[in-house]
């Protein structure tokens, strides 16, 4: 019951997290494992929503247990962190699919209103998790994205948190000395851009960065230009043709010989 206990938890725990970097104003959804059973020296966990749990109101909004399928199903191609995910979600990912001498695999089941796909927690998938998260090159980088979580309570260490890269949607684990205290809780719950020295994976993804510098990245969110408010600048450019005209156009013209 112990084991079980734990596999459950760990499952609850990696949606929990993807809920909070998908809005971390929530509302947060509450997960349960509907049902558990064995089959083949198989366990399977059948997990979905709780029948009261709040609904966010933009139905845009990715579904968690979508992106921890999804996640799962990419681990099992390549050890690349998948989006929303973090080196922790991991760590809760390996601990769902430890093999003991009771349980040869484990398989997760998605229930959403219906039974959805399953995903076994094989060798492989576990293997190219554990690899995902390891920290085998070193750098220095940049990562813009918002500042999700921030812990400064432990004494005499670094501060800890996270930033969401906005650019591939993972999570960032950051450290910074308590002189940037200050810095990093005023830019809490922003879009900055921290940059420092970085730990990589063998795919080139960023898993944890050392703060050095933080910048508010807000202001540039004025900076972008609606290709749509382009239109008028050259209303006549093309003469009134359509794109694939005008290029005919074009090539027309640019065929004809001059004899002198």
């Amino acid at each position: 019951m112990e084991e079980l206990t734990g596999r459950i938890n760990a499952v609850r725990n990696s949606l929990h997290e993807i809920d909070r970097r998908i809005d971390p104003n929530g509302p947060f959804t509450e997960w349960v494992v509907r049902e558990s059973y064995t089959r083949a020296r198989t366990m399977f966990l059948l997990v979905g929503a709780h029948a009261g749990s709040k609904k966010r109101e933009s139905e845009a909004a990715p579904e968690p247990l979508d992106i921890l399928v999804f996640g799962l199903k990419s681990l099992k191609q390549a050890p690349e962190m998948p989006e929303y995910y973090s080196d922790r979600t991991i760590s809760q990912v390996i601990k769902v699919g430890r093999k003991t001498s009771d349980f040869e695999g484990v398989s997760v089941v998605a229930v959403n209103g219906t039974r959805g796909d399953s995903v076994e927690l094989d060798g492989g998938l576990i293997a190219n998790a554990r690899e995902s998260i390891r920290g085998s090159q070193q750098g220095f980088g940049a990562v813009v994205g918002r500042l999700d979580i921030l812990n400064s309570r432990r004494k005499g260490q670094k501060i800890g948190g996270s930033i969401l890269d906005e650019r591939n949607k993972r999570s960032v684990r950051i450290s910074a000395g308590h002189e940037m205290q200050e810095s990093l809780t005023h830019h809490f719950n922003s879009r900055v851009m921290v940059a420092g020295n970085t730990k990589m994976n063998d795919r080139g993804q960023i898993l944890s960065l050392e703060v050095q510098t933080i910048e508010s990245y807000e202001r540039y969110a004025s900076l972008a230009i609606d290709p749509s408010v382009l239109y008028g600048v050259a209303p006549d450019f093309t003469g009134g043709l359509d794109p694939v005209e005008f290029i005919r156009a074009l090539r027309r013209e640019s065929s004809v010989v001059v004899h002198g």
